[in-house]
């Protein structure tokens, strides 16, 4: 039997000694424990201990770009920021600019149109063409203003405000809308405006017209018609308004008649009455057959003191059996050459204003006739 020699201590392992292998190695029984024991305990140690991981390290230009990076990421941001508190520095601009516009266009409306309103009651003849002037103007100026705001309510919405943008807008929609419906309702905002004035002026100016000529009709005037002199005047100042007359001119129309029928002795206020029926025929008549007013009127004057030859030009034909019968429908049974100045006023004034609505009523007629004639509609 060969003999083993532990190969950790060279000992002579005996024949009858169990040899033991470690690590592919003979060893004696001895050996064996000592060196597994050694071998645990290294393993457990090395269990127990933590494992460090290794750091890894970054290439020097590798740190340098990226933080590069990390700056131009910074930059970028700054400036966008910036660039968005620049558009909403120029929007909050835009906006309060768009206000100051809609205020000042309200503003001037109010005032343009009180003064306008406030002159509706005074003669246009009376009132400086200088001070017309400037109203129109003035109220001119608020139509602009009024777009402008509307533009800078869109522009503010275009630079990011949103809510101040829509509020704006809204507020000039609903300005124009108020401005609309009082027009059209015939509010304070109704004709005559500056403008309406203004041309009146003008158009009065070049008929030679003067604040001294509406001073002396309105002294004439309030003569006339004495006590009922405020009545007639209500009369003159819408109807110089609904027609676009002066006042001035209605005024003195009105006075032409009633100082001939004052002197029939008919009383005031039915002088007054007969006075705002011609005025208001005559115009009707020159409209209708598109004459001249002061023509129509200047005729109407004759024809009540019983010169009808000025109205048949207007197709207005008076026959003496015209008066007699109406003298009979009113009642006088006697011989024209009998009535009484006032009976003949009163007669006269019927058969003008009877054939002159006959005369309109067959104008239209005609008028109809050759608009169907013509085709057209």
């Amino acid at each position: 039997m060969k003999v083993e020699n532990c190969s950790n201590c060279e000992r002579v392992i005996g024949k009858l000694e169990p040899a033991y292998v470690f690590h592919g190695n003979v060893v004696c029984q001895n050996c064996y424990q000592k060196l597994t024991d050694t071998e645990g305990k290294q393993i457990q140690a090395a269990v127990k201990k933590p494992i460090k991981a290794k750091a890894k390290t970054v290439p020097p230009q590798t740190k340098a770009k990226g933080e590069q990076q990390l700056e131009i990421d910074r930059r970028l941001v700054s400036n966008r920021i910036a660039e968005l508190k620049g558009e909403s520095a120029k929007g909050a601009k835009f906006l309060d600019g768009g206000w100051v516009c809609l205020i000042l266009a309200i503003l001037i409306g109010i005032i343009n149109y009180t003064a306008t309103d406030r002159m509706r009651g005074i003669d246009i003849n009376i009132i400086p063409l200088w001070i017309v002037v400037i109203l129109s103007i003035v109220g001119i100026c608020a139509i602009p203003l009024w777009l402008g705001a509307t533009l800078l309510s869109i522009v503010a919405l275009w630079r990011g405000r949103i809510l101040g943008g829509i509020i704006l807008l809204i507020a000039c929609f609903l300005v124009l809308s108020i401005v609309v419906a009082l027009v059209i309702t015939g509010g304070p905002l109704s004709v005559p405006t500056s403008s309406n004035l203004l041309q009146t002026t003008i158009d009065k100016a070049n008929k030679g017209d003067s604040s001294a000529e509406a001073q002396i009709v309105n002294r004439r005037f309030s003569a006339i018609f004495g006590d009922t002199a405020d009545s007639a005047g209500k009369f003159a100042d819408t109807f110089s308004r609904a027609t676009g007359r002066s006042e001035t001119d209605v005024k003195r129309w009105m006075a032409g008649f009633a100082q001939f029928y004052l002197a029939t002795g008919m009383p005031r206020e039915r002088v007054t009455t007969m006075s705002e029926s011609l005025v208001r025929m005559a115009e009707s008549l020159a409209r209708s057959g598109g004459f001249d007013v002061e023509g129509v009127m200047e005729a109407f004057r004759g024809a009540i003191a019983g010169d009808t030859m000025g109205l048949i030009q207007y197709g207005v034909v008076i026959t003496e059996t015209m008066m007699r019968g109406e003298g009979l429908a009113c009642g006088l049974n006697k011989d024209v050459s009998a009535w009484t100045d006032a009976e003949k006023a009163q007669v006269w004034f019927n058969v003008i204003l009877y054939e002159t609505i006959q005369v309109e009523l067959d104008t239209g007629k005609k008028t109809e006739r050759d608009t169907g004639a013509s085709g057209l509609k």
